[in-house]
């Protein structure tokens, strides 16, 4: 039952066991760490190991300790946290240890101290939450929620062992940088928010065990960076900007995929897949607006932007298409199903719209470049006005240099859809 105050000194104990009887005080660092490598440690009462703090020795580690390192860099042996109940840890928290296994039953709670994982071994964690936050290890297994009001950082490949929702945004945090260096795995759903900081994914996301569904949420200017592919069972919802930083590829088992920020490459242009099936695609900001995107291919029920689309190669749609917002830099551009065309649509060369093709903007120009030509192989109507009475007499003009214009279908023969002028400027034919 004594005390021991280690004043302003560094205090390390090194012991295969141990029996924490009073309150353990001081300012500087605390060191708890085995004598032998391969000694196991026990962090909790319901933690089974050599070294073993139960909850109540955990409580007498006297608040004010710079940092308490639980563990040695040397060790080998396994390190369980498991508490019959939770406690704060009132110090910044290290946990450590060469190779040995690191698994966490309970949450693990620094409050906003900062809490560091670091393992040539696996680690396990059931939640989280602390201040900052790096976890480091051969492999990474979340099994909760991880809320910080500090930076996560996770070195090693991660793999989601239930649904996860990681939030940098505690302890009425703004929010904070949240990275993955490594792939990212599990049948489950994960969900971040990192407020007004950055999501990172250093590599792919459920290549080998695809997700349940991923949601990320940033405001910060860079948002997003993708350096991998990303493939789901469930939607994929990206709320904030998007950096390509590789050429990517996002697929679900016909589910959405959604766009809330803006979206661009770095300063590479990369090529973008996106393959949803019966699902839809939704671009709300500017893509490429700073960066344009190099050859797209998407397959989806219905592909939407509603803002300015800049590309540098070609953009295949499969599926049905809503142009809300001009298109311009690109190459080519097909689409497979109907188009709904609001807004101007630019390319250096051919153009092709197989399904039947609804102008909806007051005054669209399709232009293909010097030679591109410009292929209807369906219909070509005006939407209708408002009350669906009469058509909105939307005008259409092409410009196609010396390429040809062909219409295959009826142009302004549905009802209500009559163009208010159709105005073809090309030197090639037109039939």
């Amino acid at each position: 039952g004594s005390t021991f105050a280690a004043g302003t000194y560094a205090l390390t104990m090194t012991t295969d066991a141990m029996s924490l009887g009073g309150a353990l005080s001081g300012s500087a660092a605390l060191v708890i760490q085995p004598k032998t490598a391969n000694t196991t440690l026990a962090i909790g009462s319901d933690a089974t190991g050599s070294l073993k703090l139960d909850d109540a020795e955990i409580t007498n580690l006297s608040n004010g300790f710079s940092s308490i390192t639980l563990g040695s860099a040397a060790g080998t042996g396994a390190i369980a946290v498991n508490f019959a109940t939770t406690p704060t840890f009132a110090d910044n928290l290290t946990i450590r240890s060469s190779s040995g296994a690191v698994t966490a039953s309970d949450t693990i709670d620094t409050a906003t101290n900062t809490l560091t994982i670091s393992t040539g071994g696996a680690v396990s964690v059931s939640g989280v939450t602390s201040g900052t936050l790096a976890i480091s290890g051969t492999g990474i297994t979340l099994n909760g929620d991880i809320t910080t009001s500090g930076t996560q950082t996770y070195t090693g490949a991660v793999t989601l062992g239930s649904a996860v929702n990681a939030s940098s945004k505690g302890a009425s945090s703004t929010g904070n940088t949240i990275s993955f260096s490594s792939t990212v795995n599990g049948a489950q759903a994960l969900v971040i928010d990192a407020g007004v900081g950055a999501i990172t994914f250093g590599s792919t996301v459920g290549n080998s065990a695809n997700l349940a569904s991923i949601s990320l949420t940033t405001s910060h200017a860079t948002g997003i960076t993708l350096t991998g592919n990303i493939t789901t069972t469930g939607a994929q919802t990206y709320t904030g900007a998007v950096r390509l930083a590789a050429n990517t590829t996002l697929t679900t088992t016909n589910s959405d995929v959604g766009f809330g920020g803006t979206l661009n490459s770095d300063s590479t242009i990369r090529t973008l897949n996106i393959a949803a099936g019966t699902g839809a695609v939704t671009f709300t900001g500017a893509v490429g607006g700073s960066a344009a995107l190099g050859a797209t291919a998407i397959t989806a029920a219905t592909t939407t932007n509603s803002s300015t689309w800049v590309g540098n190669s070609t953009l295949g749609i499969t599926g049905n298409a809503v142009v809300n917002g001009a298109i311009s830099g690109i190459t080519t551009l097909s689409i497979s199903g109907t188009s709904s065309i609001a807004a101007n649509i630019t390319s250096s060369s051919n153009q092709a719209y197989t399904g039947a093709v609804t102008i909806t903007g007051s005054a669209v120009t399709l232009t293909s470049g010097a030679a591109g030509t410009v292929a209807f192989s369906s219909t070509v109507n005006s939407a209708a006005n408002v009350g669906n009475t009469a058509s909105a007499a939307n005008p259409l003009t092409i410009s196609s240099g010396s390429g040809n214009v062909t219409f295959t279908g009826v142009v302004g023969g549905a009802t209500n859809g009559a163009l208010g002028a159709l105005t073809v400027n090309s030197t090639g034919t037109t039939t």
